[in-house]
């Protein structure tokens, strides 16, 4: 079971602006939540040379950059500034950023934070997107944050729930987020046809008042829409509406998802909103 809340969070930075941002909403989430907070510098070395051949020379790479570095530690110093010095790290890692944030995610980190670009199309086919692969092999929930000025703030989460038992363990996780931020948690049930709710899913009121409780006190509704799940979806959450989206990172077979990809993949290549993707069971391995 994932804990909540986490007591370790772990961003991953490289200075671009979408990592600064997903710092900043690293910085507020373990100031509100009390965790301690592991800021992982993640630098890929620039290959300048290498001889090919089964005889070549080790590969020369690029020496790190003097200014640069102080730029970094400038900028993540005023991130972190006032925050208990006990409960901050700062590293840096140096290789292949998936690989790097998942072997810090294996010393007992309990959520992951991390800047994505939105890439799709060509765009994506070339660059890949670290976001995707992070949440693709991921144990535990992954934060991406796109580039953004404002602090992040959540007063209304997105939940697209099915009633399958990986989407309820992540309903469960966005309940227990928006309690701890004083958040209004909207649930999105999409059908495929003009039935009611019960009547394409018997019992599906009940079900979810026992996972999320009923009556005046509880800050929740339900908006159920019908026809495609994914394009609902992606509309819900580049609506304006929303502060978070979460769902589950459940992935379909590897053959059907090289084609059309897993839901979480399209918000994170669409959606404005920060995207909360929960585990759903063993990860995918690494490519």
């Amino acid at each position: 079971m994932t804990r909540f809340p986490p007591k370790r969070i772990v961003v991953a930075v490289d200075l671009s602006p979408a990592s600064l941002s997903a710092l900043n909403a690293a910085t507020a989430l373990a100031r509100r939540w009390g965790s301690s907070l592991e800021v992982v510098r993640v630098e890929e070395p620039q290959l300048i040379a290498a001889a090919p051949g089964p005889t070549s020379m080790p590969a020369l790479w690029s020496a790190p950059d003097a200014e640069f570095e102080r730029r970094a530690e400038r900028r993540i110093g005023m991130a972190v500034a006032g925050f208990p010095p006990e409960r901050v790290i700062v590293r840096t890692v140096y290789g292949w950023p998936v690989r790097a944030m998942l072997e810090r995610e294996a010393a007992e980190t309990d959520f992951i934070v991390i800047g994505t670009h939105g890439r799709a199309g060509l765009e994506r086919a070339l660059l890949g997107s670290l976001a995707e692969a992070v949440v693709r092999g991921s144990r535990v929930p992954v934060l991406a944050v796109h580039e953004s000025k404002a602090p992040i703030k959540v007063a209304r989460i997105l939940a697209p729930w099915n009633g399958l038992p990986y989407a309820t363990r992540a309903l469960r996780y966005a309940r227990s987020l928006a309690r701890s931020l004083g958040a209004k948690l909207h649930v999105l049930r999409v059908v495929t046809s003009g039935l009611s709710i019960e009547e394409s899913d018997p019992g599906f009121g009940r079900r979810l008042e026992n996972i999320l409780g009923s009556g005046r006190d509880t800050a929740w509704s339900l908006r159920v829409r019908v026809g495609n799940a994914r394009e609902h979806i992606v509309r819900e959450a580049n609506s304006g509406r929303f502060g978070l989206v979460v769902l589950s990172a459940h992935r379909r077979p590897f053959s059907t998802d090289v084609v059309i990809g897993s839901t979480v993949e399209r918000l994170l290549r669409h959606s404005r909103t920060p995207v909360l993707a929960y585990p759903s069971g063993r990860p995918s391995p690494l490519r």
